[in-house]
């Protein structure tokens, strides 16, 4: 399978199991105060929405790494190509003289 739809696939797996978890807390916790109020986020609408946030920052870096991998293959290719139209003469010329050499013998 190709990457990006794993990595989505990846993502909405993770979105479906942690916005469940949050409401599961969020139900569980009731009006206690927090005790690290600083991580962790008042309604689950704010950490849904802050999970949100993290997880199409993560789909976005795996597009970006995607896109980079594809540029960087094209470049690849590109250089191949430059060496094959100066390889292919060569070998001819090579294989050309050997037959030469062997008719002359």
């Amino acid at each position: 399978a190709h990457f990006l739809p794993q990595i989505r696939s990846i993502l909405n797996d993770a979105r479906v199991q942690l916005f469940s978890k949050c409401e599961i807390y969020y139900k569980q916790k009731g009006y206690r105060a927090l005790t690290r109020p600083e991580l962790i986020h008042d309604t689950v609408e704010q950490c849904t929405d802050a999970l949100n946030t993290r997880l199409q920052s993560y789909r976005q870096q795996a597009e970006d790494y995607s896109k980079s991998c594809i540029e960087e293959f094209r470049d690849q290719l590109d250089v191949l190509s430059s060496l094959l139209v100066r390889i292919v003469p060569a070998l001819f010329n090579e294989f050309l003289r050997s037959e030469l050499d062997s008719l002359d013998s």
